[in-house]
């Protein structure tokens, strides 16, 4: 006997608890960069040589790529959650990263060795509008070819 309706649950339920595990963990690791007490990326030890030396060149647009991930994985947690792919989820998405990383940018005014910065708020919100527009397109194709064959 099979139970496709059971096997889709499950599915979903994985694919979101992968989803919010990777959103977790990008979430986790915004924080650990924007807070760290220096800006210089190279001084976190956890952080691949490489990915520390780029960052370190790129000093304010190194801010759209992890938004855009941030945002994206954000986007694709709210589809699963609310099990359906919309604008509205999309936007959702956006908001609440975009808000998070003002607050992240925010709180550096207290912290010694690190500033405020208006551009780096421009990059992370651009990354974080980049992110949820292409969840938001691959979601809608990921629908449609699940429409087409189901």
């Amino acid at each position: 006997m099979d139970f496709p309706m059971a096997t889709r649950s499950i599915h979903r339920l994985v694919l979101l608890a992968l989803v919010g595990s990777v959103l977790f963990v990008i979430g986790i690791v915004a924080c650990r960069c924007a807070l760290a007490s220096s800006p210089d990326m190279k001084s976190i030890s956890w952080l691949p040589r490489s990915l520390a030396r780029w960052a370190d060149t790129e000093p304010t647009f190194r801010n759209f790529p992890a938004f855009a991930v941030l945002s994206f994985a954000a986007t694709l947690f709210s589809f699963l959650l609310v099990r359906s792919v919309s604008a509205a989820s999309a936007f959702h998405a956006l908001i609440v990263v975009s808000a998070f990383s003002v607050v992240l940018e925010f709180s550096q005014f207290w912290l010694p060795g690190r500033c405020f910065d208006r551009l780096d708020i421009a990059w992370s919100v651009t990354g974080a509008l980049s992110g949820a527009v292409a969840a938001f397109f691959l979601g809608l194709a990921w629908a449609g070819i699940v429409v087409r064959r189901g």
